[in-house]
């Protein structure tokens, strides 16, 4: 399947695609999971309550490389009908953020560990509902003699409200009888420390994470896991959440790349032809600086784009971007200028990456720099703040955020950069004395 075919957005779509076979053996296998599950069972409507309608949502499944993998159907309830306090309550599930993933594989890089990754299929099927929820049959899809009948929800279904938070419920209390223990501010990474070896797990909704230096705890965490849910066993981790992970282990070292998803984004923006710069930003403003963008520039859309990237494996656009996202409500041609330039220098360094590690470092050392310029937008007179923290030499966390208040000295301004570093290195070393002391 080239890099150019796009998912199809409806039913109709995928069934007059070039691809028709494939989508319909993707949706028999998604639809044979749900039953096989217990998903739901087949009633009768009861008065007075209403049945949410369905979709089937069409991926084609790319590795982080971009390379194909396989096609994807997924059934999506219309959990945009629910209503808070009838068929849902509380929706807040935590995943692990990418803070917490660079600073597992430094770790995992000092001390050559294993890491290995886990896919769980259908992973928020395995929730047991406490609301009472209806959902329409599948369209195309009624059981024979049983079309007026509904769906009433079991177990969890992707699109409801609740069903990210009934998931890690189930996977946090699985977690906590094999003896693991959730890090004090970071909910979604398990560490179990036994005679037999330390084991971390990181949870990302169904991508999942096992680190250990002894390959046996990997193969026990492994096979308990595997007893209690689906899962696909990707062995050595080779990428994760859309970033491409390589390992040195000689030189104790892991590179994080995201040049598949680079490829990606200059295709959809077509700057896949551009001539490439070698830095992200310029000072220089433009002569059409007041000149609104238009609804059919992408502004918004190649802005997320750059923070997605900027925010995993990139902070040397961190700046650039956090400076165009500003403008995201009334872009003018200059800002969309700009965006163009970071579009441009990614595309000439698509092949740098974030490395962590280092086979020099004896002590964990955690070390971090703030800066921030003194009233540098010209317009609101308003200051920018900036942080670089590293562990082990590996830079781990960073961040560019424009101050809410005006600094009246540069000292003032130092002062409130310095607080957003305080703030972020106090997260760390309180998950980090966590996990000493599990």
């Amino acid at each position: 399947v080239s890099e150019e075919y796009e998912d199809p957005q409806s039913y109709e779509e995928a069934m007059s695609s070039e691809y028709a076979e494939q989508w319909m053996q993707a949706i028999q296998r998604e639809l044979h999971a749900l039953k096989s599950n217990g998903t739901w069972k087949l009633v009768k409507l009861p008065k007075g309550r209403k049945a949410l309608g369905s979709k089937f949502v069409f991926r084609v499944k790319r590795l982080a490389s971009g390379q194909f993998d396989k096609f994807k159907a997924r059934l999506v309830i219309q959990g945009f009908q629910q209503k808070e306090g009838f068929d849902y309550n509380e929706t807040y599930a935590p995943v692990v953020d990418f803070t917490t993933v660079r600073v597992a594989l430094t770790i995992a890089a000092i001390f050559d560990m294993e890491i290995h990754q886990l896919d769980v299929q259908t992973a928020f099927l395995n929730g047991l509902l406490d609301e009472e929820v209806y959902m329409k049959q599948p369209k195309g899809f009624e059981e024979e003699g049983l079309e007026d009948h509904v769906c009433k929800l079991i177990k969890s279904l992707y699109g409801l409200k609740q069903a990210a938070r009934v998931w890690f419920k189930v996977l946090e209390g699985d977690l906590k009888r094999l003896g693991f223990h959730t890090v004090e501010g970071i909910e979604c990474l398990f560490v179990r420390n036994s005679p037999d070896g330390l084991i971390y797990i990181l949870a990302h909704v169904d991508d999942v994470l096992v680190m250990s230096t002894k390959l046996s705890q990997i193969k026990w965490a492994k096979e308990k896991l595997m007893e209690l849910y689906r899962m696909t066993d990707l062995g050595e981790v080779k990428s994760f959440l859309g970033v491409e992970i390589s390992r040195d282990r000689s030189r104790k070292l892991i590179q994080l790349t995201q040049g598949g998803y680079i490829k990606k984004i200059l295709n959809k923006f077509e700057m896949d032809k551009c001539k490439d710069v070698k830095t992200p930003a310029e000072t220089r403003l433009s002569e059409e600086s007041n000149q609104g963008c238009g609804k059919s520039i992408p502004f918004r859309e190649a802005v997320g784009s750059l923070m997605y990237l900027a925010i995993r494996t990139r902070p040397d656009i961190s700046s650039a971007v956090g400076a165009v996202a500003r403008h995201v409500e009334n872009p003018t041609l200059a800002d969309w200028k700009a965006v163009k330039r970071i579009l441009r220098y990614i595309k000439g360094t698509a092949s740098y990456g974030l490395v962590l590690g280092s086979d020099t470092t004896q002590d964990v050392l955690l070390e971090a720099y703030s800066d921030a310029d003194w009233g540098g937008d010209p317009e609101d007179r308003k200051s920018v703040s900036g942080f670089v923290v590293r562990l082990c030499q590996s830079t781990i966390s960073w961040r560019s955020i424009k101050q809410k208040p005006v600094a009246l000295s540069t000292a003032e301004a130092e002062y409130m950069a310095l607080s957003e570093v305080f703030k972020e290195i106090t997260w760390l070393k309180i998950g980090r004395a966590s996990c000493r002391e599990r």
